[in-house]
């Protein structure tokens, strides 16, 4: 994966180099390898830029236990419609749900080590669901 990263972060890249970081990050589920394509996408390197994307990817690479995020998901988040926002939130809530039922299950692989690393992420959608007043004023400000 290094030589692949260090052709796209240089700007000399081809299509190869992309393939190779995305069958790192989604299919062996390699969290430098989900940063770096987080990094691909919001940056537009190899990729066509998709905020959205790199929020996903950055998110699950902190659920996997990667710490060294090279973007700000917060500043990501921020950029995303509310649509968007809905949908990553959502997209993740699904994600950390199904990892959950893996590892409670006892299935090997990646879910294990996961489920050590749910209360890293950062979803704003959990947080306004244990709010109680969350809806309440989100109802208050639509009426204005």
């Amino acid at each position: 994966m290094t030589k692949s990263s260090n052709a796209i972060a240089g700007g000399k890249s081809d299509w190869f180099d992309t393939e190779i970081i995305r069958q790192r990050a989604e299919v062996e589920k390699y969290p430098p390898a989900m940063d770096f394509l987080g990094w691909m996408y919001q940056e537009g390197r190899g990729l066509n830029r998709d905020y959205r994307k790199a929020f996903m990817w950055y998110e699950r690479a902190k659920l996997a236990g990667f710490e060294n995020s090279r973007g700000s998901t917060t500043k990501i988040f921020n950029r995303l419609s509310n649509s968007e926002r809905a949908a990553v939130e959502i997209q993740l809530a699904e994600d950390i749900e199904r990892l959950r039922s893996e590892a409670s299950k006892g299935t090997e692989g990646q879910a294990g080590y996961y489920s050590q690393n749910f209360d890293r992420i950062k979803l704003h959608i959990l947080r306004q669901q244990n709010d109680f007043n969350f809806f309440k004023n989100k109802k208050k400000r639509a009426v204005r």
